[in-house]
């Protein structure tokens, strides 16, 4: 998509963005429990840089057994007086693009393992509190390809202005060429935009998910098995 002034547009993130992307990932996601030990800390550049090396590393992982599309997307605004481009939104789509075997299918990619947390009551106590959501998607996405959107924000300065809307489409589109669902667990700020994108909350899910879960169907793909 061409870039102009005063636009909007989303494509995958380079390497050199990636420690911006994870600023907006820390910021966004600080204030829930126990970002402090998977974020390992506050904001600040050394922050910043071990998550982009981390989630990197977890997209060299996935693009090594699905190649078909990278799980970082930023969105950038083009200031319409100036021309200067900045980040404004990031999200991250995991997309498995074929049926998985039981073993790939039970192993979590390198972002969601938390093998970078040292202390191991720590990363237990990330881990346990993970379990239930992760469970529940192994249940219910058992058996067929889908993607995931992992992380979805947007520098508070620039919401509600559609940034996390072309995040989300971006991600939908490319799961309506492959005709598979689409995945994720939902704050309840971020709700509001799947709901309007036509995401339908799984209701089948039990009280103790702090993220309740939703799935999306491209159109003419039958929902089976759900």
């Amino acid at each position: 998509m061409p870039s102009t002034p005063g636009q909007f547009r989303v494509e995958p993130a380079r390497e050199e963005d990636m420690p911006r992307c994870m600023q907006l990932i820390l910021n966004a996601f600080g204030p829930f429990p126990n970002f402090d030990i998977i974020g390992g800390g506050p904001d600040s550049e050394e922050t910043r840089r071990l998550n982009a090396e981390r989630h990197l590393r977890g997209y060299k992982e996935h693009l090594e057994k699905y190649p078909s599309v990278s799980p970082g997307v930023k969105c950038v605004y083009t200031d319409p007086t100036t021309g200067e481009e900045k980040i404004v939104g990031f999200a991250e789509w995991f997309v498995w693009d074929r049926e998985r075997t039981e073993e790939e299918y039970n192993v979590e990619n390198y972002i969601l393992r938390m093998e970078w947390v040292e202390d191991p009551a720590k990363r237990k106590l990330v881990l346990d509190t993970m379990e239930p959501e992760i469970a529940l998607r192994r249940r219910i996405m058992k058996g067929r390809p889908f993607a995931l959107l992992c992380y979805m924000c947007v520098d508070p300065e620039y919401r509600r202005r559609g940034a996390a809307t072309m995040c989300v489409r971006y991600g939908m589109d490319r799961c309506a060429e492959l005709g598979i669902p689409a995945y994720l667990e939902a704050s309840e700020e971020g709700m509001k935009t799947y709901k309007t994108l036509g995401w339908e909350v799984y209701e089948g899910y039990g009280e103790e998910l702090m993220f309740p879960p939703m799935i999306w169907w491209p159109p003419n793909v039958k929902k089976e098995g759900i």
